[in-house]
Formats: structure tokens, sequence, C-alpha cells
């Protein structure tokens, strides 16, 4: 039942594709499951939905939400604990934590936050119930950092998670692949240029007997290796719901 299979580790995406992986988004949200790839929303803050996101891309429009409405959260209400509206990475942070009903996608593309802020991030993610999009792609993110930011993932609301471009091993792929065969919320999963090699791989492809819910993979750039590829291919007569596969 696989719609689409690619084995071109050099590909590159379509604009216009309908699932590219990531990089942009699609300003009316997520109405159609299309991501925009235009380069001015490549690396947004995941504001747009509510206001026009402003140019220092450090958190609300005034004009769109003023203090009464929690645009520069008022002090009385937050005192001094928000961080400084230029340090977008603490900012996030805070969002998720407070919880932030508006906050629905969390882009840390290139914030270079390494295993530390790949932990901040976990603690953040664990207990938000309102973010669906979590990009932590291109952050030099190693197995340390995975180890703890996987698990915290497979007990949230994520369900469009880009962990490309980062140092992902095969141990940390193996942490993947348990949380995998447990999760019910994660729909599109990119971890394209890692380096989850071909153990990594079949422990993935292996975990996809149970999942029921992932629907498209990039998993390119890994040097999974015919023996990776080949777990793949045993078990997509096995799974029902994975409609692209991009190795």
């Amino acid at each position: 039942n696989l719609a689409q299979l690619t084995f071109n580790s050099t590909m590159q995406y379509d604009p216009d594709e309908a699932h590219d992986d990531g990089a942009g988004y699609d300003d009316n949200g997520f109405d159609d499951g299309n991501w925009d790839a235009a380069p001015q929303d490549q690396h947004d803050d995941g504001y747009n939905q509510y206001d026009e996101y402003d140019q220092q891309g450090g958190g609300y429009d005034d004009q769109h939400y003023p203090e009464e409405q929690g645009g520069d959260y008022a002090e009385d209400q937050y005192d001094n604990t928000q961080p400084a509206e230029d340090d977008v990475f603490s900012n996030l942070i805070y969002q998720m934590q407070d919880n932030d009903p508006r906050l629905l996608r969390a882009s840390f593309f290139d914030f270079r936050i390494g295993d530390i802020g790949a932990e901040d991030v976990a603690a953040a993610i664990e207990t938000n119930t309102n973010v669906t999009l979590l990009d932590c792609g291109q952050n030099d993110i190693t197995d340390k950092g995975f180890e703890v930011l996987i698990p915290a993932i497979g007990n949230s609301r994520i369900r469009h998670l880009w962990l490309r471009d980062n140092y992902m091993g095969p141990s940390s792929a193996a942490v993947l692949a348990d949380m995998l065969a447990q999760n019910e919320m994660i729909t599109e999963l990119s971890i394209g240029k890692n380096q989850t090699l071909s153990t990594g791989a079949a422990d993935i492809a292996s975990a996809l007997r149970e999942n029921n819910t992932l629907t498209a993979l990039w998993i390119y750039s890994n040097e999974i290796g015919d023996d990776g590829a080949a777990a793949f291919a045993d078990i997509l007569s096995q799974n029902q719901s994975l409609a692209e596969l991009y190795l």
C-alpha cells in the first residue's frame, strides 16, 4: 500500500510537493496538510497563524496582540520571569512551558542548541498539550540529547516531527524505534541527514510493524546501506499506514 517510495538519497524537494521535509510552514495552518516552502517562511517562530510575525522574529506583534490580550505579556501577570524579547530560543521554551494555546508549531530550526538545548526542549514539551509540530532540525544534537528528547516527545501531542540534519546514531535510533512502536500521534517524521546506519534503520523499520499512525518518513542520507533498505522492504507488506518513504 506504499504510495510513494524514493531511493534517491540526494533528492531535492519540490517546493510545491504536498509533504516536503518541513522546512517551511503553510501560513493558513494545518487545514490541508501542505507545507509552504517559500523562503520567507522557512524559519518562522510558530506565531504567524496569529499575527503578521514581527520582523525581528522575537515574539508577538503588538498591533495584533495588545498587552491586555497577551501581546508582550503584562508585567503584573508574568512579573519578570519572561526572557528578553531578543532571546528567541528562551521565549519559545517559555511559551511551551506556559502551555500557550496560541503556540501550535515550535520551530528551533538551525538554532544550534546542542544536547543541553535538547534537554530544555524535552522538559518543555513533556507537559505541553498544544504544540503539534516540533522542528529540531540542524541543531547539533547527538545521541545524548536525543535519548532525553525522544521519550519526552513520545509523551506529547506532537504529530509532525522534524529531527533532520543532526547526529542521531544507532543507539538513539533504537530509542526512537521503541517510542514509535507505542506512539499513536506522530504522522510525519523527518530524520534525514543523520547517522542511524543500517542497524538504526532496521530498528526503526521493525517499529513500523507495530505503528499504524505514521504516514510519511524521511530517512535519506543515513548510510543505511542494503541491509537497512531491505529491512524497510520487508515491513512494507505488513504496514498499512505508511504512504511515503524517502530512503
